[in-house]
């Protein structure tokens, strides 16, 4: 497993369009943007609050006032650039609108709880071109994260490693 930073990973990274699923206030939507250079960027989240997610209520708040305003900034954000794309909806749902061999690169970061990170791996992996990326956020960070992931991989775990920024916890990324 070999350590890089988002900008360093760019070196891997194939062009074409991507996805970002979980986007929260689109901070690493930004570093999609500025080092990964996507054709068309789509950002998928539910902006629901989840109880079972351990993130939401610290990130997302508990409140749909709140939680509507987090996803109002998001659109914002992204209107003047053409290449993005906001999507209202959940994971599994927005993965089943495209085809498979889609992407360049998939960056999965939404529920961080078991169940739903296996099945965001496999609802989105078909949807990786060939020698394009499947990555995460919080590989490092969360048990639930690592297990999902290393067992995709039958075990071997991702190919690299990335943090988004300095000090950041650990992506992971696997070539398809």
């Amino acid at each position: 497993m070999i350590e890089f930073t988002a900008p360093d990973f760019a070196t891997h990274v194939v062009p074409g369009p991507m996805v970002e699923v979980g986007v929260w206030q689109g901070n690493h939507a930004e570093v999609m943007l500025n080092h990964w250079r996507p054709s068309r960027l789509i950002l998928v989240d539910t902006w629901i609050y989840d109880p079972k997610d351990s993130l939401n209520e610290s990130l997302m708040g508990t409140n749909a006032r709140e939680i509507r305003g987090r996803y109002l900034e998001v659109v914002n954000r992204f209107e003047p650039d053409r290449r993005v794309v906001v999507m209202r909806m959940s994971s599994i749902e927005a993965a089943g609108l495209f085809a498979d061999d889609s992407f360049a690169l998939v960056y999965i970061d939404a529920n961080h709880d078991l169940d739903h990170v296996t099945a965001d791996l496999d609802a989105w992996a078909p949807k990786v071109r060939s020698g394009g990326w499947l990555c995460g956020h919080d590989y490092s960070l969360f048990d639930s994260v690592k297990m999902a992931v290393d067992e995709f991989t039958g075990g071997a775990g991702p190919e690299f490693v990335f943090r988004r920024t300095e000090g950041d916890v650990l992506s992971y990324a696997i070539r398809r």
